[in-house]
This record gives C-alpha cells, sequence and structure tokens, in this order.
C-alpha cells in the first residue's frame, strides 16, 4: 500500500485568479467574476494505492513462471494550469490597438474594449488515476535462453484535458446533433473565448508482449521484443505539442464521447531486436594479435508502426466560436477513413491519380469534404495512421590491454547506418477556406521523425 497526497500551490501575496465553471441559462460556461486568492483548487490528502502481485513455479522445475500483479498510480497535475491562468484579470490585462493609421496614431474615436478571453481550472479537482495489470508466463528455452508471453494492459481516468469553456450557443436539433447559427451568441457574452481545463479524460491501454532473451553465450547476447498493443482516449493531451497531429482542445466541448477514438501515441505494432557478439579473438600474438582482438559487435534495430492523427478543416465552419479551433471534416461518398493506400481521387484543388503514402501526398485529401455550415463534421479523432518507423543503430567497439595498468578502448557508433528517412505526421489541414478547395500541402510529409545517418568516433585510455 503507498500513501500520496496532492498539495495546492499558493501565491505569496492571493494573486490568483481563476474563472471556474459555472451554469448560466442552463448552460455549462464560464463564470463572469472570478475567483481571487487561494486556494486555486481542492487539494487530496487521502490517496491511498494498493498494489498486489504473485509468482508461480508451475511445475517446480524451474523453467516454466507465472507471474501477475496490478497496481493503483496516482499522477500530479499537469502544471499547465499556472500558465492558463497567468493572464487573467485583474492582475493582468492585454488591450491591442491594431495599426492605427498616421498620423492619427491614438487620437481616433474610442472603441469599446472587446470581452476578455479568461482560463480556467475546476476547482473540484480530480487526481489522474492509472489501474495497472499485467499477466505473464515465462519458459526458459534453454540453459540461457528464455521466452516471455504477457498480456498489459492500463485504464486511466480522471485525465486533464482542455475545451473551450465559452463557445455559443447551439441549437439541439431533433436527432440530437446540434446546430450554431452564423450569429449565435456566447453562453457567456461578459466573456470571449475561453479555455477549461477538466479532469473528465480517459484512456485504455491493452497490449500482447512478447520477448526472447539469451544471455551471453559463446560471445553472443540477444533479445528480441514485440508488442502488439491498442491505445485508446478521448484527449491525448492537454496542449499540442504532446500531441502531434491533433487540435489541443475538442471539436464539440459538450460531447466527449465523440473524441474516443486512437490515442495519439497509439503505435499498433513495435518490434525491436538487440545483439552483442565478441568476435572470435586472434590467432596471432604480439602486436597484431592487439590489433585484431578483443572487438565487439553490437546492433539495435527498431520496426514500428506510426501514430495516428486527425484531419482538420483549418477554421471554425462550424461557427461555435471556439477560441482553439479543432473543426474536422466529414467523409466523403466512399471515401477510407484513413486513405494513405492507392491514388488521388481528384478534387478542387487536387490532380487526381497522385500516388498515396509519398513524402509528396500521404494521405488523399479529396476523402474528405467541409460539412455544412454550422455543423460539425462526422470524421472522428485520428483516423489517419502517419508513417512508420525503421531504424538500425550499429556499434563497434574494442578493448586493448596495452600494459598491465593501461588500457585503451576504442568505439565506433552509426546511428541509422542505413540512413532511411523516417518521417514526421504530414500537413493535416485540408481546406484553404469555406470554398471546398484543398489545399496543395494536404498530405505532405514536411519533417523527419530521426535524424540522417551520423558517425562518431571515441576513444578512451584508462589507468
Amino acid at each position: 500500500m503507498r500513501y500520496e497526497f496532492m498539495t495546492v500551490p499558493t501565491e505569496t501575496y492571493g494573486r490568483i485568479s481563476n474563472f471556474r465553471p459555472a451554469i448560466l441559462n442552463g448552460l455549462r460556461t464560464m463564470e463572469t467574476t472570478p475567483h481571487l486568492g487561494d486556494p486555486f483548487f481542492e487539494g487530496h490528502h487521502q490517496l491511498f494505492a494498493p498494489r498486489v502481485g504473485f509468482a508461480w513455479d508451475v511445475f517446480g522445475t524451474g523453467k516454466t513462471a507465472i507471474r501477475s500483479g496490478f497496481g493503483m498510480f496516482y499522477d500530479q497535475i499537469e502544471s499547465e494550469f499556472r500558465f492558463l491562468t497567468a493572464s487573467n484579470p485583474p492582475f493582468f490585462g492585454l488591450r491591442q490597438v491594431d495599426n492605427p493609421p498616421f498620423p492619427l496614431g491614438f487620437s481616433g474615436s474610442a472603441g469599446t474594449a472587446p470581452a476578455p478571453s479568461v482560463d480556467g481550472i475546476e476547482f473540484n479537482v480530480r487526481v489522474p488515476t492509472r489501474l495497472q495489470h499485467s499477466f505473464n508466463i515465462q519458459q526458459q528455452l534453454t540453459a540461457n535462453t528464455v521466452f516471455n508471453i504477457g498480456y498489459v494492459g492500463a485504464h486511466s481516468y480522471h485525465l486533464s484535458r482542455g475545451s473551450d469553456g465559452n463557445s455559443a450557443v447551439p441549437q439541439f436539433l431533433p436527432g440530437g446533433g446540434v446546430f450554431y447559427p452564423a450569429v449565435a451568441p456566447r453562453k457567456n457574452p461578459e466573456l470571449s473565448g475561453s479555455r477549461l481545463m477538466t479532469f473528465n479524460g480517459d484512456a485504455y491501454y491493452n497490449a500482447l508482449q512478447m520477448d526472447v532473451v539469451q544471455r551471453l553465450t559463446r560471445g553472443l547476447r540477444f533479445k528480441v521484443s514485440f508488442t502488439y498493443s491498442k491505445n485508446m482516449d478521448n484527449a491525448s493531451s492537454i496542449d499540442s505539442p504532446g500531441a502531434a497531429g491533433n487540435s489541443n482542445t475538442s471539436q464539440d466541448p459538450e460531447d466527449t464521447k465523440a473524441e474516443r477514438s486512437l490515442s495519439a501515441f497509439d503505435i499498433r505494432r513495435n518490434l525491436v531486436m538487440n545483439f552483442t557478439y565478441d568476435l572470435p579473438g586472434s590467432p596471432f600474438s604480439g602486436a597484431a594479435g592487439k590489433l585484431l582482438g578483443g572487438w565487439r559487435l553490437g546492433a539495435i534495430t527498431t520496426l514500428a508502426d506510426g501514430n495516428p492523427f486527425s484531419a482538420l478543416t483549418g477554421f471554425n465552419q462550424s461557427r461555435d466560436r471556439a477560441r482553439m479551433v479543432a473543426d474536422r471534416p466529414s467523409l466523403a461518398p466512399s471515401a477510407s477513413l484513413s486513405p494513405i493506400e492507392g491514388v488521388t481521387s481528384g478534387c478542387a484543388g487536387i490532380s487526381n491519380g497522385e500516388k498515396l503514402g509519398t513524402p509528396d501526398r500521404w494521405f488523399d485529401p479529396c476523402a474528405f469534404v467541409l460539412p455544412e455550415a454550422g455543423f460539425y463534421g462526422n470524421v472522428g479523432r485520428n483516423t489517419i495512421i502517419g508513417p512508420g518507423f525503421a531504424n538500425v543503430d550499429l556499434t563497434l567497439d574494442k578493448s586493448t590491454t596495452i600494459t598491465e595498468r593501461l588500457r585503451m578502448n576504442f568505439r565506433a557508433e552509426f546511428f541509422n547506418i542505413l540512413n532511411h528517412a523516417n518521417f514526421g505526421l504530414p500537413t493535416n489541414i485540408v481546406f484553404t477556406n469555406a470554398t471546398g478547395v484543398r489545399r496543395g500541402s494536404a498530405g505532405r510529409l514536411n519533417a523527419t521523425a530521426a535524424t540522417s545517418r551520423q558517425i562518431q568516433f571515441g576513444a578512451k585510455l584508462t589507468f
């Protein structure tokens, strides 16, 4: 049993401004007046995390073992809330004057200050929690070789996620959908677009894990590991750098179920192999023996599927007035949700017959269409799978005894020795504007996810 607690940060002079969630006219929004001073949010001081596990020698021979365990783990909340609330009134204010013409300067007619854009965090913070469990079977194959196969699962809940706390007021349709008129007011007209940090995210991870391990035998040791997994969530990160290819907020802040999809961190298959081999010693003596003996070769090979990402419209087609636009398109008739094979079908802005799955056009932008203005698109989060990853690193090192008290170590390292290009995620903004013309850059791979071939040498004298 592990005991933890989560304290609440304070400000020396109580200069904390937090716009908490509120209900206004029956709609969930942000309070008009900020809550000033401590406490920032509610702390937790009774976090008990049980853990249990067992190991069983099945036949009593020491060659077959079953291991299983369960654990409960708590996480501290992300420090993102500090930056969310640092610019809130009354301790901070920003007014922007957009390039007044010379020589008028600031002497023009007085304007109306826009409603402030504010940020907040739930006061009743729920602690991010992970329940993790595993079941593993281990079998000895030879005196120095072991095979492992097991299941690993996890359920995480109360995860932090960001959403717009003051979007426009929707019209609810008979079929259960929502529609935003062109001039729909915000839920709280006293505020502009706002960002709210909540704790209603959850995630599920299930994996089959296998590996074969050989201890040093005749100069050779190796390990081969393979994971087949699936990671689902409704928010991969509260800020976009942690979840590339995604918007950092929900498309519909009131519909978290629509955000449930593959996690931005999901990698379906992952194979990692490594070995080291002590090359046979030299048959020569003297200087030739020292030069040709004592070499060791090693390598690490990684092969993995790509990460999923979302197709985005690039602008607020839904008219929900969200500060952080997360609008997704709709799927074209007969199109695939992950159109990365074959050729482009041709549409406005994209020619017909371009090969897909290439750096120039990873996915087909023509597979997506703009939803009608005022509606959300029907394409979910993270439906497109990005480029995979393949890499081989090689090492060659040598240890040479020069004298009884002097030894030299030489090492050569070759990173990405095959110089294979591993690309990052492509441009996922599909449209140029409300006309529905596709961006020419949509689906283009613009960056790499790993370096090109790099070689480095090193030497060390030990005495």
